[in-house]
C-alpha cells in the first residue's frame, strides 16, 4: 500500500514538472525585434567616407512585440561600398531583453574618399587584366559546356590563392527603373587571405542598365588585395517596362450658385402734396 502512494505521489510530481517546464518555455520570449529605416519626407541619408557611423542610425529604430522599443540596443555590424563606390551597404544588429537578435542590410549613397577612388582604380584594371587572361583560359577549357558545368569548371581552374565565388540565385527580374544590387544575389566568397567583408568590396559584374528594358548577360567575379582573381561565375539581369499609368481626371462638379431671392418691394415716401407713387421693381429672368 506504502509503495502504491509513494508511485502515485511520485507521478504527480513528474506531471507537475513536466507542466511547469512546458509553461516555462512556452513563455519564452523567441522572437526577434524588428528593424525599420524612417527617413522623413524631402530627407535623404548620404555617408561619406570616414563620416561619423552615428548617422547611420538616425533614423533606424527596432521595436519587440514584447519588450518594445529597444532602438537603443542597435549597433552597426559591418559597412562596405560597393564595388562603383556609389552606394554603401549598411548592416544592422538589434537585439532584446532574451537576447533574440535580428538583422537587417539597407543601402545608402555614398561619397568616396580619393584615396579610395584611386584605389579602386587600380583594382579595377588589375581586375580586368586578370579577367581577360581567366577568360581566355576558360574558353578554351570549357567550350561547349552548359552554363552550371562552366562554373562548375571556372571554380575548379582556380588557384588555391584566388577568392571563390558563388550566387544564390542566376537570375533575377526587375521592372524598369528599380535600383539593383548585385551584391545581394552573391551566397558566398572565401579567399586563403581576405575576409568576406573586404571581398565584397571587390565585386565586379559586367556592363548593364537597369533603367533600360531587355535582358543583361552577367559576368561576376571579384578579386582579392594581391590582385587575384575569381572564378567568373554567369548571372542574368532581366528587366521589364513599367506598367503605363492609367490617367486621372478631376471629379466632374456642379457648379456652386448663389440662391436666387426675390426683390423686395419698396415704397417711395409720401408727400403731403403729392399722391403716392409706388415703385415696384421686377424679378430679374433667370
Amino acid at each position: 500500500m506504502k509503495k502504491k502512494i509513494v508511485t502515485i505521489a511520485i507521478s504527480v510530481i513528474l506531471v507537475l514538472l513536466v507542466t511547469s517546464a512546458a509553461i516555462v518555455i512556452a513563455s519564452e520570449d523567441r522572437t526577434a525585434p524588428i528593424i525599420t529605416l524612417d527617413i522623413p519626407i524631402g530627407n535623404s541619408v548620404i555617408y561619406s567616407s570616414g563620416e561619423d557611423k552615428g548617422e547611420l542610425i538616425r533614423y533606424v529604430k527596432a521595436v519587440d512585440d514584447i519588450d518594445g522599443d529597444v532602438s537603443n540596443s542597435i549597433k552597426i555590424e559591418d559597412v562596405y561600398p560597393t564595388t562603383d563606390l556609389s552606394t554603401v551597404n549598411v548592416i544592422y544588429i538589434a537585439r532584446d531583453k532574451s537576447n533574440n537578435i535580428a538583422k537587417i542590410s539597407y543601402v545608402f549613397n555614398y561619397i568616396a574618399s580619393k584615396q579610395e577612388i584611386e584605389n579602386q582604380a587600380k583594382i579595377n584594371q588589375n581586375a580586368a587584366n586578370a579577367a581577360d587572361s581567366a577568360n581566355a583560359a576558360n574558353i578554351s577549357a570549357t567550350n561547349g559546356t552548359s552554363t552550371k558545368s562552366q562554373e562548375s569548371a571556372n571554380i575548379a581552374t582556380v588557384a588555391p590563392s584566388n577568392p571563390v565565388i558563388s550566387l544564390a540565385q542566376s537570375e533575377v527580374t526587375i521592372t524598369q527603373g528599380d535600383i539593383f544590387n548585385v551584391v545581394q544575389y552573391i551566397k558566398d566568397i572565401t579567399d586563403d587571405k581576405d575576409t568576406r567583408s573586404s571581398l565584397f568590396t571587390r565585386i565586379f559584374a559586367s556592363g548593364y542598365d537597369a533603367s533600360k528594358v531587355g535582358d543583361f548577360p552577367m559576368d561576376i567575379y571579384c578579386t582579392d588585395t594581391d590582385g587575384n582573381s575569381s572564378n567568373i561565375v554567369k548571372f542574368i539581369l532581366h528587366v521589364k517596362a513599367k506598367k503605363a499609368e492609367a490617367p486621372t481626371t478631376a471629379p466632374i462638379t456642379a457648379p456652386i450658385t448663389a440662391p436666387i431671392q426675390a426683390p423686395v418691394q419698396t415704397e417711395a415716401p409720401i408727400l403731403p402734396t403729392e399722391k403716392p407713387t409706388v415703385i415696384q421693381t421686377t424679378q430679374p429672368t433667370v
